[in-house]
């Protein structure tokens, strides 16, 4: 990914808007600890040139990203708050991993109502592979930093049954890969007609990880979907899921299932969401949101438990008589 920051101090102290070919992705990182602040989908082509703005005024961060050559979008893309850091520096800040080369054409950094704005905003960044690891831009890059990626996937594959091979080439397991209730239509993941309660698992076992899913159901009628963390079977999970009236934090502990907690949050039938579930320690978190919107400043929901330390992530999905859809699935460390 290739994106610019604000108020750097250190390494250790930043606001970075970045996109990483599927998100427009506003990020901290203070005293070292990383925090994902909003994901908006914006899908970006390698070898294609495009302008970032990235905005910090007060506690408010703004960001907005498109083609270069193209018109600048008149809103933002991305709007959050956030106050962990008051002042620093500006600059770019990438990941580049072997084979990656990233090229930045131009740089400009302004004092919000100090210089006259730019009628036709020319900062521009390409992503290009290449035979070696470099990367070349008009100020000095700081190292990488960013949370590792554990799963991602964005369905894009021919219709099949199952999950089978998510985008970032590794194989769905739980009952992705066995249940006749999952399959691929029109580049998205499915979940239908299921008599009960499915598990998707995708990536490495971790221990503080995040989950980030956007996808609807047909109806919410005795159904539900959500993400899960530190899964190691069908009787050990956390879940982080809407049933249409509420937000709720569950886990299943050898068999036994407890509601940890539960927040109002109205969703509706066929519409998209996004669900943010984090794990840190002994604490879970939680966000929801319409997929068209950007995400909550704050978290939602928060609770502590104890009882599982590590496992996979995923999703969940109890769609009886209904279809849940999955358009994006990311899983990174947290």
């Amino acid at each position: 990914n290739f994106g610019a920051v604000l108020r750097w101090t250190d390494n250790n102290n930043w606001y970075k808007a970045y996109i990483d070919g599927h998100n427009l992705v506003l990020q901290a990182k203070v005293s070292g600890a990383y925090k994902t602040l909003s994901v908006t989908p914006f899908a970006a082509t390698a070898g294609t040139a495009y302008s970032l703005r990235f905005s910090a005024i007060g506690t408010t961060l703004s960001a907005k990203v498109w083609a270069a050559g193209t018109a600048e979008p008149s809103t933002w893309t991305a709007t959050t708050t956030d106050s962990g850091l008051t002042s620093g520096r500006s600059g770019v800040r990438m990941q580049v991993p072997g084979g990656v080369k990233v090229t930045y054409s131009s740089f400009q950094a302004d004092i919000p109502g100090g210089s006259a704005p730019v009628a036709t905003p020319t900062s521009t960044a390409t992503a290009t592979p290449t035979a070696t690891a470099t990367a070349t831009a008009t100020s000095t890059p700081t190292p990488i930093g960013t949370p590792t990626q554990l799963a991602r996937d964005t369905f894009q594959r021919p219709n099949q049954s199952h999950w089978g091979t998510a985008s970032d080439g590794q194989i769905w397991g739980g009952d992705a890969t066995t249940s006749n209730a999952f399959s691929i239509s029109a580049n998205t993941g499915h979940v239908s007609n299921a008599s009960t309660s499915y598990s998707a698992i995708l990536g490495p076992s971790a221990t503080n990880a995040e989950v980030f899913m956007n996808g609807s159901i047909s109806n919410f009628a005795n159904n539900n979907f959500g993400a899960i963390l530190r899964w190691t079977d069908n009787n050990n999970w956390y879940k982080a899921y809407i049933d249409g009236k509420n937000l709720i934090f569950q886990k299943r502990v050898n068999g036994t299932f407890t509601t940890l907690k539960s927040v109002p949050f109205a969703a509706q039938a066929g519409t998209s969401y996004t669900i943010h579930f984090r794990t840190v320690g002994s604490t879970l978190y939680a966000n929801v949101w319409a997929s068209s919107s950007t995400e909550p400043s704050g978290w939602m929901a928060t609770v502590t438990d104890t009882s599982l330390t590590a496992g996979y992530c995923g999703m969940r999905f109890l769609a009886q008589g209904a279809t849940a859809t999955v358009t994006s699935f990311l899983a990174q460390t947290a």
